[in-house]
Order: C-alpha cells, then structure tokens, then sequence
C-alpha cells in the first residue's frame, strides 16, 4: 500500500540510517533499538521526505536523525520536526 514511504526508509537504511527514533512524553529523542536517550544539543535532525500515508489518511515525514556520538536512524511524524521544534 505504502510503497512509496516503504521505498525511501529502504533506501535510507542502505545508507547508514539503521535505527528508529521517537520522541517521548517528555520531549526527548529515544534510539528504539538501544533505549539510548538524547539530548536535542546532541542531534542533527533534517526532513528528508514527505509522503501521504494511505492507511491513516495523513502526511508522513520522514527525517533523518544524527547523533553526534554516531548513533543514525530515522523518525516519522506528522508534521516537520526538527532541533528547533522539540524541547
């Protein structure tokens, strides 16, 4: 169904982008696979690409997440998100 958003976190996996973030309740950034907390002083967060998501009827961005300790993923969300926008 979503081939397109399935398409473009393949092709960023390929490149490096290995692991999934999420922002927490208290607006910090979670490394899913590891439970490694960050701060927002410790990420380059940039949007990648936008998508509409056929299975919940909205707009997915896809961003790109570096942490200066070398930890790279991603994170989805339903507007842009960026350094600037979270705690």
């Amino acid at each position: 169904m979503n081939k397109a958003i399935t398409k473009k976190i393949i092709e960023l996996q390929e490149q490096g982008f290995d692991l999934d973030f999420c922002l927490d309740q208290d607006k910090r950034l979670r490394c899913v696979q590891n439970n490694f907390w960050f701060a927002k002083e410790e990420t380059a967060i940039r949007l990648v690409d936008l998508h509409y998501d056929q299975l919940t009827n909205k707009f997915i961005y896809i961003h790109s997440v570096e942490t200066f300790s070398g930890y790279n993923g991603l994170i989805l969300a339903n507007s842009i998100f960026c350094n600037n926008n979270w705690a």
